[in-house]
């Protein structure tokens, strides 16, 4: 279900429409989640790299326990 999730770009892999799919958002070098810039975790990660909202759900990447859209 995942999986088809995913490819159907349905829930937490829904793209976003305008400002909120180019908000940026910090990923690290073998993360699975995505962090805001403000998020505690982001200063823990590996190799960090910051990327849009959009690529983060692009690479199956779910919303860090602390994610707050801004």
């Amino acid at each position: 279900r995942e999986d088809d999730a995913a490819w159907g770009q349905r829930g937490v892999w829904k793209r976003l429409k305008g400002s909120h799919g180019a908000a940026k958002v910090i990923v690290g070098k073998f993360t699975r989640e995505y962090h805001s810039p403000y998020c505690p975790h982001a200063t823990l990660l590996i190799e960090p790299a910051t990327i849009s909202v959009n690529e983060a759900k692009g690479r199956r990447l779910a919303p860090c326990e602390f994610w707050r859209p801004e």
